[in-house]
């Protein structure tokens, strides 16, 4: 194998996914054991030695080059470890899309083939016999782009995108030799009328008058090989989901040449083939085969940014003025009611809890007023704050942080009184009270793999907050199950000074907690998954999602709220711009 460049960002090029498999055999040989013993490596999962732990210990104990959530056995043991990884193991492969033009002759418009593409320029893309096939000629006249875009958009942030076409360069030189077909990745939200000059976000460039193949990123030329010769051979660009870009000409055969490099990647994307081939041309560079294939990975940084959905209230809203500056600790509930589908979001507005409920332009007040009335007692009587929405026997039950007058917080929970359209008195959870030496924070209830009920919050001693898990109990108080996330050590992480608002929501077989981070003045959201629902592990190493810069949320995004509906991840948020807060939303899809 020939790799002749490596453009501005030499990421590794990680192998393709495929179904998940059967987990692997236990084995416990090598178990524990330094790789200088010698030993025949296992696999980093062994269920005898409670591989689940193994896992997580930061140690190869198989001595086979790759530990815990990197080594194979534990992605195919453990569903989280596969959250946010690339491997065969972990992603399963979609469907390939192919161009198939067969039955076409004459222009690519007229023919069925097209009907998933839109065709640009002039003159547009031609299908001619090509000895025993047909192939596709890209058109475009000199100055001007000519080619088609693929309208099912594609995202390689979930999953690597991997293009093959078998191309023939043509003959190169003399008169004709200016002719040029391009492959690649273009921006999805741009409309195929304005391609008169296509810049790809990722692809390549069959260019004849250069005698080369050309690896684009966003308008540069990032490496670059000699064309193999004027016979057809197949070309197989791959994008990862962390950036990084391989075209490999003639996959698998010997001799074959890689190119590499990285992109940033930003959004969706679709397939498009592009190129100038002037009238007269003799032997244009042509495709005979088009093909595209979607990879899904857990890729938990594939989320979009959406609108506010809680609008800045207006005049005829009773409750919720313009000039109120903060709508922030959202928590969205759905459920059902007697067999009616219900759904309500909680939320404080300028310290005081409020329902909204879907409406006009976003959520909007559904009862008109607060909903928990101040409470009698001194160790809530300085405010509420953090409410979680929970079913329970189809009633809705209200979790929330009260605080006394110095700080301190308590967990409390209320049912819903629907002849007073509020939350009845809060009562306390025994063993989540506020006192001198500890504050309990941000409470959200949910069930681990056994059906208990947990709570993760916040809890604060001495002073030290961490996210913490508690087992709440009927009969005495709730017990500490473990500490999960305590702010980090490193100086430039996004949780260096604070920690705050677990979320925990199950999607799959894998619970996810969100949560946020700050340092300095800038919250960001972090995520931590689990496979029992006790204990967490980071998947990322860093933020799931930091501030943009610029809009409602451009100095911070905190209070994540996790809705998960099938393969539909919706993680509703409090964001800042220094200003205001406003609550938005961030859209995903999950594997």
């Amino acid at each position: 194998m020939r790799r002749l460049a490596i453009g501005a960002l030499p990421l590794l090029v990680l192998a393709g996914c495929a179904n998940l498999g059967e987990p692997l055999a236990a084995d416990d040989g090598g178990a524990g054991q330094d790789a200088s013993a010698g030993l025949v490596p296992g696999p980093e999962f062994d269920a005898d030695r409670a591989g689940a732990v193994a896992c997580f210990d930061g140690i190869d104990n198989d001595a086979d080059g790759a530990f815990d959530c990197g080594d194979p056995s534990c992605q195919a043991n453990l569903p989280s470890c596969c959250v946010g990884a690339t491997s065969a193991i972990c992603c399963a492969e979609g469907a390939p899309s192919s161009l198939v033009i067969d039955a076409c002759a004459g222009p690519l418009a007229g023919c069925g083939a097209a009907e998933g593409y839109d065709v640009f320029g002039a003159p547009g893309p031609t299908v001619l016999a090509d000895g025993d096939a047909r192939a596709v000629v890209p058109g475009g006249a000199d100055d001007r782009d000519a080619g088609a875009v693929r309208l099912e958009p594609l995202d390689p942030r979930r999953g690597a995108v991997v293009v093959e076409a078998r191309i023939a360069s043509g003959a190169a030189g003399g008169a004709d030799g200016a002719e040029s077909l391009a492959l690649g990745l273009v921006d999805a939200l741009t409309p195929a009328s304005s391609l008169g000059r296509v810049s790809p976000v990722v692809g390549f460039v069959i260019a004849r008058n250069r005698d080369q193949v050309r690896l684009v990123v966003r308008d540069e030329v990032v490496a670059e090989a000699p064309l193999p010769d004027t016979l057809t051979h197949l070309y197989r660009l791959r994008v990862e989901p962390g950036g990084a870009v391989t075209l490999t000409i003639d996959p698998g055969v010997e001799g074959e040449t890689q190119l590499v490099a990285g992109a940033q990647l930003d959004g969706p994307v679709r397939l498009a083939f592009w190129g100038r081939t002037p009238t007269g041309a003799q032997e244009p560079p042509r495709f005979t085969s088009l093909q595209v294939v979607q990879e899904q990975c857990d890729m938990p940084r594939a989320l979009d940014p959406g609108a506010v959905v809680v609008p800045a209230p207006t005049d005829p809203d009773p409750t919720w003025r313009v000039e109120r500056r903060s709508l922030a600790r959202p928590h969205v509930l759905r459920w059902t009611d007697a067999g009616v589908a219900r759904e309500r979001m909680a939320l404080v507005v300028d310290g005081a809890i409020h329902l909204a409920e879907p409406g006009e332009g976003g959520y909007v007040d559904a009862i008109g007023a607060p909903v928990v009335a101040p409470i009698d007692a001194a160790w809530g009587d300085a405010g509420v704050s953090y409410p979680r929405l929970r079913a329970v026997d189809g009633e809705l039950e209200l979790w929330l942080t009260a605080y006394d007058d110095r700080g301190h917080g308590t967990i409390a929970r209320a049912r819903w009184d629907a002849a007073a359209s509020r939350f009845g008195a809060p009562e306390p959870v025994p063993g989540l009270i506020g006192d001198g030496d500890a504050s309990f924070e941000a409470a959200a209830p949910y069930e681990d793999g056994t059906g208990v009920l947990l709570v993760a919050l916040r809890r604060t001693i001495d002073g030290r907050g961490a996210i913490a898990l508690y087992e709440p109990s009927e009969t005495g108080p709730a017990t500490l199950v473990a500490e999960v996330r305590a702010p980090a050590a490193d100086l430039l992480a996004f949780d260096r000074d604070e920690v705050d608002a677990p979320a925990v929501a199950k999607a799959g077989r894998v619970y996810r907690m969100f949560f946020a981070g700050r340092r300095g003045n800038r919250w960001s959201l972090g995520l931590l998954v689990s496979d029992d629902g006790r204990s967490f592990h980071d998947p990322l190493g860093g933020p799931l999602s930091e501030p943009p810069g610029q809009g409602f949320d451009a100095l911070g995004r905190r209070d994540p709220a996790p809705l998960v509906e099938g393969e539909t991840l919706t993680l509703f948020y409090a964001g800042t711009d220094g200003i205001r807060t406003r609550v938005g939303a961030l859209h995903g899809r999950l594997p």
